[in-house]
């Protein structure tokens, strides 16, 4: 037998070996199903609570934009990856108080960029639609004060006094 013969069988073999592998691979990617897609869209904010009770609202302080990822959720409330190219749109209830646009977040995922445009405000809602027809559920804030304590001072005025001996020099 050539030499060209030989190789040509061992072509044909390894063509065979290949075909085999792909097919195992179809069972096996057929198997699996379908990678799961995300059911709603949803804001990431931490869960805020008041002495152990989920707060309704989230609170917006008055001096401080605002950047919350977009994300998407499944049936169970899994995190599921956006599509690629996904394009969103936020609306509010209250626009005077609330400016709201879509951008992106320090990792350039997709997200609300919220700005408070009052001093206060209560139960502005906010939701985010997709070009899938993906929606998350509506999202309440109230726009705040900032009250983080920036300095120490002391209150003389409200100061009490206890009497004591004279201290000697």
């Amino acid at each position: 037998m050539s030499e060209g013969a030989e190789t040509g069988r061992w072509f044909d073999g390894l063509r065979e070996r290949l075909i085999r592998i792909i097919n195992g691979i179809d069972i096996i990617v057929d198997r699996l199903g379908p990678k799961p897609r995300p059911t709603r869209l949803s804001l990431e904010l931490p869960t805020l609570t008041r002495k152990g009770i989920p707060m309704a609202n989230f609170p917006l302080q008055n001096d401080a934009v605002y950047v919350i990822t977009i994300k998407g959720t499944n049936s169970a409330g899994a995190f599921e990856p956006l599509p690629a190219g996904d394009t969103f749109t936020v609306t509010c209830s209250d626009l005077t108080s609330i400016g709201v646009a879509i951008g992106a977040d320090a990792a350039g995922n997709p997200a609300v960029i919220a700005t408070p445009l009052k001093q206060l405000a209560t139960g502005v809602s906010i939701t985010v639609t997709d070009a899938h027809g993906l929606t998350s559920p509506p999202m309440l804030f109230d726009v705040v004060a900032d009250t983080t304590v920036t300095a120490l001072t002391l209150d003389a005025v409200d100061a009490t006094h206890t009497p004591q001996a004279v201290p000697p020099n």
